[in-house]
């Protein structure tokens, strides 16, 4: 194995790459060895680090998040603290208590308090809940929306759990308010109850999620971690992403257990997938805030350490390789323009030569020898393509020729017998139309004509054959005015008309019929449509009618055939004919012609003389 790998290294590699591999291997062999060695340790450092700050982050977090509860908590107690509860709520006859207590001055105090509160960007809005009593004796002296009757409290499901405990404070998540509070005053709330003897209310301090989110999002390290906020209840309070919160959710009797220390992560599974998790209590409250983070976010950190290190040196290794090459190129570099000269011949591409040789070495010699073999070659691949051409040339000119004398007899025909039949008005006429068609056909000797001249000329041919068949043929056409100026091979229309007479309608036992011609613009392409409403081609024979060996009881299809090979050879292979037709009902011709397509201006031999 070792030998032939020496062989094929000593023999079979260009001189560039045995000069490549060998600069790699000298460069990358040490770095390879150094990623293998030091990559576990690298990704132990890298995991202890990142988890470390993010233990760090999350006591910032933690102290955030309990700093904003501490100051809407001391809102609400405020609120509770203030002369109009202590005077007011507490009184067990407010309409007696109304005419010896200032009423509207400790409103007045409360509701400046209550306006300072809700400029504050944490708080979304402030309610307090009243009974009907008071709540009536209060409206007589402020219209203010802070106040309102129990009604909108009593179905929620905080006041439910008021109504079950003797608690008198509670702080909300969106499962405990109700969707009117959610949608209109926000999303959390902190809640005290304030209880007398003859009433009962609540005041009611609501913050939104926004609040707390940008918090968690501070701390949130990877896209893929997530960050959340659980309750006693196990209600999510907050959560940057609620999908993985649910992924990796800790019922909140498990939180201590499974992560028993605040300080440090714990790696726990979910799924399968080592997680690291940790905890944080936020004081005050009753809430533990849990961050997530997959392992493979943290080593991922350790292989990018390693991608950068190994990115840095392959760096080293590129410029090291091109200033070698730069230094060998010397000598591998003009026998490399060879070599890629020779594969382009070997891959049948026509050779091109190098520029003349400087010096007189083995390799100018080489040089030298190929530019005369890349001449050769392009001096006999031109005479080929002369060849080619003339062959061409030849070929349209018989094609065309072919087609003529057809034309000639069939027409020569009717007016034999229309002679014959002493109709000597209808001679004079047809030899007229036999003129003007002669004369299109013609062309002054050129074989490229408009489609004005086109149509004109198969509209001709259409009326000669009405004289002979009683103008049974009923003839349209429906061709754009802006493709009439266009230009296109003559005698392309009337060897399909003429087929879709003696083929088509003239097989029908009425022996009379339609024929259309359309036309279209496709992009670049003219496309006619010729269509007859005749006896149609049987499927057989319908798919060998443009090879010209398709016949029917009339004659052969070598007209139709011949058309077909003009356009081909004119304009390559995706232009021509194509049959489509139904046995009994119709045929239909499409043609598709470049649009002011080039070709070869070849002058059909079709007659000995020129009529004028």
């Amino acid at each position: 194995m070792i030998k032939k790998i020496y062989h094929f290294y000593q023999y079979q590699l260009s001189l560039r790459a045995k000069m490549l591999i060998t600069h790699l291997i000298l460069a990358l062999f040490p770095a390879l060895l150094i990623t293998y060695f030091a990559y576990n340790q690298m990704v132990t450092v890298t995991t202890n680090t990142t988890l470390h700050s993010l233990n760090t982050l999350a006591d910032q977090t933690r102290t955030n998040i309990g700093t904003t509860i501490e100051q809407l908590s001391a809102m609400a107690d405020s609120i509770c603290d203030t002369e109009f509860f202590s005077s007011y709520i507490y009184s067990t006859h407010p309409a007696y208590y109304d005419s010896i207590y200032d009423l509207e001055g400790g409103l007045g105090s409360l509701e400046n308090l209550l306006a300072s509160y809700q400029n504050n960007s944490l708080v979304s809005n402030v309610r307090i809940y009243l009974d009907d009593e008071h709540y009536e004796i209060i409206r007589k002296n402020t219209n203010n929306p802070v106040f309102d009757t129990l009604d909108p409290a009593t179905g929620t499901y905080w006041h439910g759990i008021f109504s079950s405990t003797n608690g008198n404070e509670l702080l909300c998540p969106p499962m405990y308010l109700s969707p009117t509070e959610i949608s209109t005053l926000g999303t959390h709330a902190i809640i005290r109850r304030i209880r007398s003897i003859q009433t009962e209310c609540y005041v009611v301090i609501y913050f939104n999620q926004s609040t707390i989110q940008p918090i968690l999002l501070q701390d949130l390290p990877y896209n893929n971690s997530v960050i959340y906020i659980t309750n006693s209840r196990n209600e999510i309070v907050a959560s940057t992403n609620t999908t993985l919160s649910g992924t990796y959710y800790i019922p909140y009797n498990e939180i201590t257990k499974r992560i028993p220390s605040t300080s440090r992560q714990e790696k726990l599974q979910f799924a399968g997938e080592n997680v690291y998790c940790g905890c944080k209590i936020i004081p005050g409250t009753d809430w533990i805030m849990v961050s997530a983070v997959p392992e493979s976010n943290l080593t991922s950190e350790g292989n990018q350490l390693v991608l950068n290190f190994l990115f840095l040196y392959a760096l080293v290794v590129i410029v090291s390789i091109i200033i070698s090459q730069g230094l060998s190129y010397s000598v591998t570099g003009r026998i490399s323009k060879v070599a890629e000269k020779m594969q382009q011949v070997r891959h049948s591409t026509l050779p091109t030569r190098m520029d003349d040789p400087v010096g007189s070495d083995e390799v100018s010699s080489l040089i030298d020898s190929y530019n005369y073999m890349s001449d050769e070659i392009n001096r006999l691949v031109t005479k080929q393509q002369e060849t080619a051409n003339e062959l061409r040339h030849s070929e349209f000119r018989a094609l065309q020729a072919q087609i003529n004398p057809h034309f000639l007899y069939n027409t020569l025909d009717m007016i034999n017998w229309m002679a014959q039949s002493g109709e000597t008005a209808q001679v004079s006429e047809a030899v007229n139309l036999l003129s003007r068609f002669y004369k299109i056909t013609l062309s002054r000797g050129s074989s490229i004509i408009t489609v004005r001249e086109e149509l004109e000329h198969v509209s001709l041919y259409v009326l000669l054959q009405n004289m002979r068949f009683n103008d049974k043929l009923h003839f349209f056409v429906d061709v754009p005015d802006e493709m009439l100026d266009h230009t296109m091979p003559k005698l392309i229309f009337q060897p399909i008309v003429e087929n879709s007479i003696l083929h088509g309608i003239l097989e029908k036992p009425i022996k009379e019929g339609n024929i259309v011609i359309m036309g279209w613009m496709e992009d670049e392409t003219l496309v006619f449509v010729i269509s007859d409403d005749g006896v149609g081609i049987p499927p057989e024979k319908l798919s060998s009618i443009l090879s010209g060996k398709s016949t029917g009881s009339t004659g052969s299809n070598i007209a139709i055939s011949n058309t077909h090979k003009r356009i081909q050879l004119c304009y390559g292979s995706k232009y021509g004919l194509s049959y489509r037709s139904r046995p009994g009902y119709e045929t239909e011709v499409e043609i598709r012609i470049p649009a002011n397509g080039e070709v070869l201006d070849l002058s059909p031999v079709m007659m000995h003389h020129t009529h004028s």
